[in-house]
């Protein structure tokens, strides 16, 4: 186990580390911007679950070594292209329909050069030099050095391809490729009509979106396939914020004292805090956070709605 506070003083045991992202994976993978490559200094301290602040005075402290790392910060025309290309993005997500099905035994070139360059290092080259190394006396530690290099890009091949096929392989818990990029490309208005054909495809009679100036804290009204009233909020929040308990308790009195409802959803497209979560149980609201969300606008019915 590796002390952090000498992680953070050694740069020889960070370098020593630094091919450990197996580690990270099995705990959750770096959420990406949409062209798989860039990230916002929020995401990252979303993902390390500490604040802005915090990564901003780790890059201050250690710049050179980042950069010495691959770590670049936009600005510019590359900035500007970055943008352009997300935009392209969001349009593409709200106007292409989304194809959310799993593609089996399909391996791509890249696999395949990757698996048989892999082969070839462990079962033809590290042999050779085995080999080398038995009837040679004059360049023996030369070859050694060399077999440990080669030795070493094959186990980096295979770590590398293992990290590939646990990023890309079909996972329970991993959103439906578009979905949630659609929805995060939405704005509120966008977000509002959304949920309410959710409603609608679901059963709901007299949808209404309420949304706007003299809402009264509830977006969406209508009323259950079984005829109860129900009353929606909807928060289109970045991912890495959460919903808080004030905002659950400010929805409980309008959904339930101003418009009488039965059912009282909470819909966001970021996580409720515990303490969120306990107050909606409380006052029978049923929240609806990024990952119901998902499944809900993926086809699978609300269960607070049957």
């Amino acid at each position: 186990m590796i002390n952090e506070t000498a992680l953070l003083e050694s740069k020889t045991l960070r370098d020593s580390a630094l091919e450990r992202t197996d580690v990270l994976d099995r705990v959750k993978a770096l959420s990406l911007l949409p062209d798989g490559m860039h990230v916002t200094t929020a995401m990252v301290a979303a993902y390390f679950s500490v604040t802005v602040d915090a990564i901003r005075a780790l890059v201050h402290d250690h710049r050179a070594e980042l950069e010495a790392s691959g770590y670049r910060v936009l600005a510019g025309a590359e900035l500007s292209d970055v943008r352009t290309y997300l935009l392209d993005m969001e349009y593409l997500a709200r106007t292409q329909p989304v194809d959310n099905s799993v593609h089996k035994d399909v391996s791509s070139l890249d696999d395949r050069i990757d698996q048989r360059i892999t082969h070839v290092l462990g079962k033809t080259v590290v042999p050779m030099f085995n080999a080398l190394i038995q009837t040679s006396s004059e360049h023996r530690q030369e070859l050694i050095a060399l077999r440990t290099g080669v030795q070493r890009i094959e186990r980096r091949l295979r770590q590398h391809n293992d990290r590939l096929q646990r990023l890309e392989g079909p996972r329970e818990d991993r959103p439906l490729a578009g979905v949630m990029a659609s929805l995060d490309a939405m704005n509120g208005r966008e977000f509002e009509e959304h949920v309410a054909q959710l409603l609608r495809r679901d059963g709901c009679t007299a949808v209404v979106v309420r949304g706007g100036y003299g809402d009264r804290g509830v977006d969406i009204t209508g009323r259950t396939p079984d005829g109860r009233h129900v009353a929606v909020q909807c928060k289109r929040f970045a991912p890495y914020v959460s919903v808080t308990s004030p905002e659950v308790q400010k929805f409980i009195g309008s959904a339930k004292v101003l418009y009488n409802a039965d059912v009282a959803l909470y819909v966001a497209t970021c996580p409720f805090t515990r303490d969120a979560i306990r107050v909606a149980a409380d006052g029978g609201v049923t929240p609806v956070d990024r990952r119901l969300l998902e499944a809900w606008s993926g086809g699978t019915e609300l269960p607070a709605l049957s």
